[in-house]
């Protein structure tokens, strides 16, 4: 008999029952409670976001008011920078629920999260575009133009988006996934620079 076989085979047998008793990621459910949340620290991001970051990016573009180029002004601002930033804001309250409350989500449950924190900023958004629209024009029209935006709900399928990239690179470790938060960027951009030509 080979003795040699025999402990190959072995050790061939306990290698496969130790991958079939490795454990699985066990990832936490997205209940209603986690999901409000998220809608709330979504709201609240965009609040930071409105306050902190935007101050510094007008200070970065202050040379362009300052020669009166506008158009450039509104561009960066608008097509460029706001993307960048809120896109990158928008994901946090997935982080901050996954550091803070010691959870692991799943690729979807990210997503989830991520379609609640758009909501959130969404809301806080609309909001302060409301009472702007009101004061441009009439209740009626700024009625209609505060419906055509919650119509069109960018900021929930762009950070769905976003943070189903995280989700699948922190269970993957693969950064190819990171590609989506770049992508949710550019839809933002293409939808902003939209709204800019139409003058929403």
């Amino acid at each position: 008999m080979d003795t040699k076989s025999t402990k190959e085979g072995k050790n061939e047998a306990v290698s496969k029952g130790v991958q079939k008793h490795v454990p699985k990621t066990e990832y936490a459910e997205v209940t209603g409670g986690l999901l409000t949340v998220a809608i709330f620290l979504g709201g609240v991001f965009g609040l930071l976001t409105s306050i902190f970051y935007y101050s510094q990016v007008s200070v970065f573009l202050l040379p362009f008011i300052f020669s009166e180029n506008m158009t450039l002004y509104s561009f960066l601002l608008i097509v460029v920078f706001a993307p960048l930033g809120e896109e990158l804001m928008k994901v946090m309250p997935g982080v901050f629920l996954e550091t803070e409350e010691e959870l692991t989500f799943s690729p979807f449950g990210w997503m989830i999260l991520g379609i609640g924190s758009g909501l959130g900023f969404t809301l806080l958004e609309n909001m302060l575009y409301g009472f702007s629209f009101v004061s441009q024009f009439d209740w009626y029209g700024g009625g209609l133009l505060l419906l055509a935006r919650f119509l069109l709900p960018v900021h929930m399928l762009t950070t769905s988006i976003a943070s189903y990239g995280i989700g699948a690179w922190k269970e993957t470790v693969d950064r190819k996934y990171l590609a989506l938060l770049f992508v949710a960027m550019l839809i933002h951009a293409f939808h902003n620079l939209f709204a800019l030509f139409v003058g929403v």
